[in-house]
């Protein structure tokens, strides 16, 4: 119980209609992911459930002071057929993500301004 308290991810147990059995940190359904992603999120945990396959979907959501957040949910079968979600954020990732390819354009349209020369 601890170790669960100590992940700083969001985590449920749903049904494979995606009714909370049980969350540590978040109460309902409707947190799972904001209502435009919502229908997605309820697609791939029946999914889930009928196939057992592991499943990613990954969005963007503004927090409300206006800075991009970036998360991931993570949908998994437990024997059972529920379906453990792992909502994780992945802003620091993303963002590391974004600037080493703006760093390697940058670079690459340097090489090419050089080779102009």
């Amino acid at each position: 119980h601890t170790l669960v308290e100590a992940i700083p991810d969001t985590l449920w147990v749903v049904s494979p209609d995606g009714d909370v059995r049980w969350s540590p940190n978040a109460g309902s359904a409707a947190d799972l992911a904001p209502p435009e992603h919502r229908p997605a999120a309820l697609d791939f945990i029946r999914q889930t459930a009928n196939d057992g396959l592991q499943r990613k979907l990954a969005y963007r959501e503004d927090d409300p002071s206006g800075v991009h957040r970036s998360f991931e949910l993570r949908f998994n079968r437990r024997e059972g057929g529920d379906v453990v979600v792992l909502r994780q954020d992945t802003s620091e990732r993303t963002a590391a993500a974004y600037w080493s390819l703006a760093r390697t354009w940058l670079a690459e349209q340097m090489d090419l301004d050089t080779q102009a020369a």
